[in-house]
Parts: structure tokens; C-alpha cells; sequence
């Protein structure tokens, strides 16, 4: 009786937990059902996040990321501390901003720390199309070392792509004003009808600067786009027959705006214009 307890009170347990995990699961954007095929977080309730972004407006799409020692960096599976707490000060982790999220990582060996979070999206029955995100460096004490954003792609969280793009990278020096408006960075064609896409933004102590501290780099106005697939052109057109020696003339109908035309193996006399869809002889 004692045993027979004890299995169900583990199991309770446990049920318990795996109801915790659902209701703090993390959601991808799912695309498909945005107004105008967009998102964008703007950060407003930063504020109320909360660890692991449990909680808070828009916290569920995004994902801490843990230690990882695969790799090299900077490199996207390379992770030298984790981010599902949210820290402050000069301390190396995420910050919240004022109204914006901030990265940084501390050491004055170049290339030695860094933290990424993720941003998830369901691209299920559409299209990936661009990235758009405004950057800026965040003083952070004295000195004048490097801080350094990338941005990589995966579908799978093991296989990585990294975007580039103008100002992406984002170069931040300590106590230098900077500040970029990062537009339509394509995304990935794999990122297309897949439900698993996300966006790894990861910061690390990057090259340059002799004295002092590292600068944060805060992020906002993350947009993310999506286009409906374009559907293949068909052929709506029947046969048609033509006489030797009488002038013919034919158009090509298709569904789905064609970009253009094309015709193989036409009769001797017979040319095809390749704009129009004409077939005239």
C-alpha cells in the first residue's frame, strides 16, 4: 500500500509538471494568420517578462538558450552562459531595456563569451520573406571594447545559417554613439512552409578596444515578414489547327499571371511571342 502510494504521488507529480511545461510552452508566431503576413515586437511590456519569457506580452515567442560548448566564437551553437534569467547592471546575460531587450557579454579577451535568445516562427503554408530590426549601443560603464550581434537561421536548432545583411553584423564600441536600422534581410528559402524556424540573435565580446568594459547592444522593432506562395501557372488554352498557306494566329491562356510564354517543336512558319502568348504564322 505504502509502494502504491508513493507511484501515485510521483505520478501526480508528474502530471503536474508536464501540465507546467504546456502552460509555459514557448509559441512560434504562426505567420500564415498575421495581419498583412507581419509581426513586429516592439518590446512595450518588457517590463512584465519574466525568466525563461514565461510570461509577459510577447514573451512566448521567444526561447532562452542554454551553455552549449559546440563550435567556436562566434558561432551559433556556441554559448558560454545561459539566458534563461534575465539579469542587470554589467552583469553578462539579457537585459530588459527600456522598452527594447539588451545583450551582453563581459571579458577582455576577444572572442571568449557570448549568449544568444531565439525567436520562433511557424511559416506553415507561406513564405519567408525579410528580417527588419533597429540596433544600438548601450553604454555600459568605461572603456572603449567591442560588442558584436549576429543573426543566424535554423529549422532544426542544430543546423545554422548566419543572415548578413547592411550593418548586420552589428559592431558596437563602448561609449561610441551607434545606432542602424536594419531592413529586409532576406530569410532563408528552408524557412518556407516550415513550422519550426527561428532566429537566433547572439551577442559576444568581439575584436577591438584596449581598456575597460564591453558596451550592451539593445534590439527592437523585430519584423518579420511573410509572402504567400506564388501557384504555378496552368494551361487553360485548348488545341488549335492550322492550314499551310493561311495566315494563323493563337494565344496561349493560362491561370496564375504568367510571367511569360513558351512553345517547343512548333510546325515549320509558326514563331511564338513570348510576352503575349501569342502563336502567329
Amino acid at each position: 500500500m505504502k509502494q502504491k502510494k508513493l507511484f501515485m504521488k510521483l505520478f501526480l507529480m508528474a502530471v503536474l509538471f508536464l501540465s507546467g511545461m504546456t502552460a509555459w510552452g514557448q509559441t512560434p508566431v504562426p505567420m500564415a494568420t498575421q495581419p498583412g503576413l507581419s509581426y513586429t515586437e516592439n518590446f512595450n511590456d518588457i517590463a512584465n517578462w519574466t525568466a525563461a519569457f514565461a510570461s509577459g506580452i510577447g514573451a512566448n515567442r521567444w526561447s532562452s538558450v542554454a551553455i552549449s560548448a559546440v563550435g567556436a566564437i562566434p558561432s551559433a551553437t556556441k554559448t558560454t552562459s545561459s539566458t534563461a534569467t534575465f539579469v542587470t547592471g554589467s552583469s553578462g546575460g539579457v537585459q530588459k531595456g527600456t522598452v527594447n531587450i539588451q545583450f551582453l557579454t563581459t571579458g577582455t579577451a576577444d572572442n571568449t563569451t557570448s549568449i544568444g535568445i531565439d525567436f520562433l516562427m511557424n511559416f506553415t503554408s507561406v513564405n519567408a520573406s525579410t528580417l527588419s530590426f533597429d540596433a544600438a549601443t548601450v553604454f555600459n560603464s568605461t572603456g572603449n571594447r567591442v560588442g558584436t550581434l549576429h543573426v543566424y537561421a535554423s529549422t532544426d536548432n542544430l543546423t545554422w545559417i548566419e543572415l548578413t545583411g547592411t550593418n548586420l553584423p552589428f559592431i558596437a564600441t563602448n561609449n561610441v554613439a551607434n545606432s542602424a536600422a536594419i531592413s529586409n534581410i532576406a530569410l532563408p528559402v528552408g524557412f518556407n512552409n516550415s513550422a519550426t524556424a527561428r532566429l537566433r540573435f547572439y551577442y559576444h565580446n568581439g575584436t577591438g578596444g584596449s581598456t575597460g568594459s564591453r558596451p550592451k547592444i539593445s534590439i527592437d522593432n523585430v519584423t518579420v515578414t511573410a509572402i504567400n506562395p506564388t501557384a504555378s501557372p496552368v494551361v487553360t488554352s485548348n488545341s488549335a489547327t492550322a492550314t499551310v498557306g493561311v495566315p494563323f494566329s493563337y494565344y496561349i491562356s493560362a491561370t496564375n499571371a504568367p510571367a511569360g510564354y513558351n512553345a517547343t517543336s512548333l510546325p515549320f512558319g509558326l514563331n511564338i511571342n513570348t510576352t503575349t502568348g501569342q502563336i502567329y504564322g
